[in-house]
């Protein structure tokens, strides 16, 4: 955009202000990208930090989320079974602490299977068709 508004809108004033010199044209367009790009990312902190007007979405979306607290998605399971607990327990064997942690997320991911319905048979269909 600034490539396009600047030699029919924005050169003169440039000259006139000292900016770029006559037939600048480049440095003048690069100046123009600058100043349009700083005022986009200006609004957006003052959007983001100042007003914070989508913070109380996000907290509403969070909190509308089965998932985001305390239960597990089958996806979450299977990666954790299948590959984060089986990485730990060989690093257990030079660290008996993180036996600890093992136990822990085998307690957590045991729990969501035991606790919500259908979640069993999601682990087991991905597993499945993973096999497959």
């Amino acid at each position: 955009m600034a490539g396009v508004f600047y030699p029919n809108y924005f050169h003169q004033h440039f000259v006139s202000l000292g900016i770029v010199r006559q037939g600048d044209y480049f440095l003048g367009t690069m100046i123009l990208f600058l100043i349009v790009i700083g005022v986009f990312l200006l609004m957006g902190l003052i959007y983001d930090i100042v007003l914070k007007l989508w913070v109380e979405q996000s907290d509403v979306a969070v909190a509308r989320n089965p998932y985001s607290k305390e239960r597990l998605m089958a996806k979450d399971i299977v990666s954790w079974r299948r590959g984060n607990i089986a990485i730990m327990r060989q690093l257990a064997r030079a660290d008996p602490s993180i036996q600890e942690e093992i136990d822990f997320m085998e307690k957590w991911t045991d729990k969501s299977l035991a606790t919500q319905k259908g979640l069993k048979e999601d682990v087991e269909r991905i597993e499945a068709w993973i096999a497959s």
